[in-house]
């Protein structure tokens, strides 16, 4: 090992990059959102991790289809997911290991960030800065098949007992890759309107092409991660036979606590 700096100038070529100018140092791609900013995180998860998640759903005793909307209480003969919820610390933990150390500590949110801050906050101002503390132990383990598919919708977050706390971020964990299926970012005309202001309800209708902002193709191992109150659905999936006959993902959320 080198333990002294050469003369650089000397050197045929010399060069001393910056620390941004390096190649596939950061595995963490950020999507800009216009007021909101979306991060994959790339090979999160190695391959034989996403096929014993896979493995592990199937044990489920309880896989329930629900609607385009994600929802069981609603009938709808329009084809959705199928769904398991498992409630696990230790698993959340785990996965969380994998990728929470590349993202950022702190997330600071205003009136117009698309997440659930507001709630039970004592301050009138209109800005708060969050500690990441970890991962949410509710998993949902979600599998679409031929045309499966979930309307336009808004996520929401877990509010504790105590005020400080609360999840801010939703997680897609892409335990396939798939070529139709994607998690699509949706303009609704509402960035302008204080979040707590604006219309969470469930679309119920098809998004248009040009209503859609970004598309995140599934690669199996990938993590997406957005703020809970941005617009998004999934694609319809339209399955190729023998390469991606479904799309199976994992749905957490990342808790914060408020430190300001």
């Amino acid at each position: 090992m080198m333990t002294s700096k050469p003369d650089i100038d000397n050197l045929p070529g010399g060069w001393e990059p910056e620390v941004g100018q390096l190649p596939f140092m950061s595995r963490v791609k950020v999507i800009d959102l216009g007021n909101s900013e979306a991060w994959v995180v790339q090979n999160a998860l190695s391959i034989n991790q996403c096929n014993e998640l896979i493995e592990f759903m199937k044990k489920s005793p309880r896989l329930e289809a629900v609607s385009i909307q994600g929802r069981k209480d609603i009938p709808d003969s329009r084809i959705g997911s199928s769904r398991t919820t498992v409630y696990s610390t230790e698993l959340a933990d785990i996965i969380f290991e994998s990728f929470g150390h590349l993202l950022p500590e702190y997330f600071m949110t205003n009136n117009l960030t698309p997440t659930d801050h507001w709630q039970q906050q004592e301050r009138n101002d209109d800005c708060y800065v969050w500690k990441l503390r970890g991962m949410s132990p509710m998993l949902r383990f979600m599998k679409y098949l031929d045309g499966g598919e979930h309307y336009a919708h808004y996520d929401a977050g877990y509010i504790y007992e105590d005020p400080r706390q609360r999840t801010l971020k939703s997680v897609v964990i892409y335990l396939t890759t798939n070529k139709t299926g994607a998690t699509r970012f949706i303009e609704d005309k509402q960035s302008h309107i204080p979040t707590a202001d604006r219309i969470h309800e469930d679309w119920l209708r098809r998004v248009e092409d040009n209503e859609v902002i970004h598309a995140n193709l599934p690669v199996k191992g990938d993590i997406l991660i957005f703020d809970h109150r941005f617009c998004h659905d999934v694609q319809q999936f339209i399955p190729e036979l023998g390469v991606d006959e479904e799309r199976i993902i994992i749905r957490g959320d990342l808790i914060y606590y408020r430190t300001y």
